[in-house]
């Protein structure tokens, strides 16, 4: 197992030369999640899960066709966001403002003027860092803007425990939507995959660390281990790799939406979260699964 960057468009080469190696992680680009020795838990294709979209509409039917977002200038979240954008217009939303930032920006009153005279009533972010989110809210606040709705989608970097603190009273009411569970949430330990999960980050001193990364790294090796597992006990790289290519489902004891890693085939499950009194709760969203309520939209450019 191992990490990705999105800078790198998911390090899709170095697997890509070697295809005998099994190469368990989670794919930040099409690129590295098409290939037939990846294995990913959340495979990444372009589109985007249709459920997600369908609920905002639900809630809030005006805000979503004065959409405005911020997407990070590098590949990887650009093409995402292609697909996202695709599968939104097709159930009726409408972009009235996108600009792509580059990293290490810090100043958004640019952004947050403009939406605003674009009449912006939903701004919804993209692979952007908790630290960037929290500057955009924070500057929004400032400027006395308070679009309908605020969501996260698509890389789920809110839901992480430094967001709260750092974006302060302008992080209530944004809502997230995610396909795993509130790993970090005190509440979602009903889930047995969170349980060990935390627990483990408790015996080894990492409790304070329990975000996205040590998430998707822990999930990263679980789905190795499954593979590892049907492989038997004469193990080789072959008969790793094969084992691999027939893991069709995955959700690591309830903590990742189900999807189908040997299929490449992505989750249409989610969860609702939403900041209530600077706190991350389950919003109409089952206590301890996934709501799973519409088909994954699939982009073709």
């Amino acid at each position: 197992t191992r990490s990705r960057s999105m800078y790198a468009r998911g390090g899709s080469s170095v697997p890509a030369d070697h295809k005998d190696v099994p190469d368990v992680s989670l794919s930040f680009s099409p690129q590295a999640g098409s290939l037939p020795n990846g294995c990913s838990l959340n495979p990444l294709v372009p589109g985007y899960r249709l459920g997600s979209l369908q609920y905002y509409k639900s809630k809030f039917p005006d805000a979503v066709k004065h959409l405005g977002t911020l997407v990070g200038n590098i590949g990887s979240a650009v093409e995402i966001w292609n697909g996202i954008e695709a599968a939104a217009v097709s159930i009726g939303y409408h972009k009235d403002y996108q600009r792509n930032y580059s990293p290490g920006e810090t100043d958004f009153t640019a952004d947050v003027i403009q939406m605003r005279q674009a009449g912006v009533r939903m701004l919804y972010f993209v692979s952007a860092d908790s630290h960037t989110i929290s500057r955009v809210l924070n500057t929004a606040a400032q400027q006395n803007w308070h679009p309908d709705l605020i969501a996260v989608g698509a890389g789920d970097a809110a839901y992480d425990p430094s967001f709260i603190p750092e974006a302060g009273a302008a992080a209530e009411g944004v809502y997230a939507d995610q396909p795993h569970a509130a790993f970090f949430n005190p509440t979602d330990a009903v889930i047995p995959g969170v349980k060990l999960y935390q627990e483990w980050m408790g015996k080894i001193g990492q409790s304070n660390h329990e975000d996205l990364y040590s998430a998707w790294g822990w999930g990263s090796a679980r789905l190795a281990v499954q593979a590892l597992k049907a492989a038997g006990p004469k193990l080789t790289r072959a008969s790793w790799l094969a084992a691999q290519k027939n893991v069709h489902t995955f959700d690591g004891d309830g903590m990742f939406a189900p999807s189908d890693p040997a299929g490449k085939k992505p989750s249409t499950c989610y969860v609702v979260l939403q900041v209530t009194r600077a706190q991350w709760v389950r919003k109409d969203t089952p206590a301890s699964s996934f709501r799973c309520d519409a088909p994954y939209f699939y982009y073709k450019k």
